[in-house]
């Protein structure tokens, strides 16, 4: 999976990096991320109670989905959720990468 976030962002011909875009690799994988408690206080604009690093990568998003049918109604739920999270939480949409 490493490689082909690689190769999208910075590969050739097609990369991301190449085409012009600004990229930001974070390896959330390696994070020190807690679950959430659902405390509310993210969601109320306020840092994240729990001392993780959440609180230094919660500012931008960006929706990277993938389907296997292109019918008009395939990302329609997906999009309105990501949606609401990025309004509750106070998040920055970086865009959306949607493929069929």
């Amino acid at each position: 999976m490493l490689v082909l976030m690689i190769q999208f962002c910075l590969g050739s011909p097609s990369g991301a990096l190449e085409a012009g875009h600004n990229i930001q690799i974070i390896d959330a994988a390696h994070a020190d991320i807690l679950p959430c408690i659902g405390c509310i206080q993210y969601g109320y604009e306020g840092p994240c109670v729990q001392k993780d690093d959440v609180n230094g990568i919660r500012q931008k998003t960006t929706l990277l989905a993938v389907a296997w049918n292109s019918d008009t109604w395939t990302f329609e739920a997906l999009e309105s959720h990501y949606d609401t999270l990025v309004r509750y939480l106070n998040l920055k949409d970086q865009g959306r990468v949607l493929v069929y």
